[in-house]
């Protein structure tokens, strides 16, 4: 087993595989314990390991921030929601809804914005929506 680095992604290699540095005088041969045919390995075991994903140092503070925002809404919208099935008065249960969707808008965004970061695949991408982040 044979580990190669590309891009920050592990890929590991089986014994009897053959890369593309390793084989160019033997070009067009198939190799025995792989499917390497020509300047391509499609080999179905090759294991592709996902970088973790790690919130920066800078914006830790910002991400507590913005799951309590969201969180603390949504309780709010939910107490918004007893309050107005439960009692007679029916501005209790507005002003419950208002304060938490005041609340949720902002940690809803900020949350979304985190959840774009961690499913992005490029770096330089992921580094323009940390960009756009705020810090606390």
């Amino acid at each position: 087993m044979k580990k190669v680095v590309v891009d920050d992604i592990e890929i590991e290699i089986q014994e009897g595989e053959i890369t593309k540095d390793e084989n160019i005088e033997n070009k067009h041969q198939k190799v025995p314990n792989s499917n390497y045919v020509g300047n391509q390995v499609t080999q179905p075991e090759v294991q592709l390991e996902r970088k973790r994903f790690k919130v920066p140092e800078s914006l830790k503070k910002t991400f507590i921030a913005t799951m309590v925002l969201a969180g603390l809404g949504v309780v709010l919208f939910i107490c918004g929601f007893i309050e107005e099935v439960a009692m007679s008065d029916p501005g209790r249960g507005i002003t419950f809804w208002v304060l938490g969707l005041v609340v949720m808008i902002p940690g809803g965004y900020y949350s979304y914005q985190f959840w774009r970061a961690r499913r992005c695949q490029d770096d330089d991408q992921r580094n323009d929506i940390f960009n756009q982040i705020p810090e606390l």
